[in-house]
């Protein structure tokens, strides 16, 4: 119920902080759910939470690893954000200005 909850409310960003709240809550009923994980990265980027973020995204690709074939992709994108954050990072554990454009 939280999951799908969450993953309906993050599609408006109105509505951000009461998704990342049904994702904590699905976590806590199933610590090891990867796609929250996913769902909280996405959060905590989007709301420039970028340490936040990049533990959500680097559980999501280590619990994702092994994944089956058709959802390799996704995994793929994320390893993708996370190299983009960290190549944001900077000495002093800020971050410069994150650029999405290719």
């Amino acid at each position: 119920y939280h999951k799908l909850l969450a993953q309906a409310l993050m599609k408006n960003p109105l509505w951000t902080k009461e998704a990342e709240e049904h994702f904590r809550a699905a976590l806590k009923m199933d610590e090891f759910d990867a796609e929250c994980a996913l769902g909280l990265g996405q959060i905590y980027e989007e709301m420039g939470r970028i340490d936040e973020a990049l533990v959500a995204y680097r559980y999501f690709v280590t619990a994702w690893v092994d994944a089956d074939p058709e959802f390799q992709p996704l995994v793929a994108d994320v390893r993708q954000r996370l190299a983009h954050l960290m190549d944001a990072l900077r000495p002093d554990g800020s971050y410069t200005a994150l650029n999405y454009s290719r």
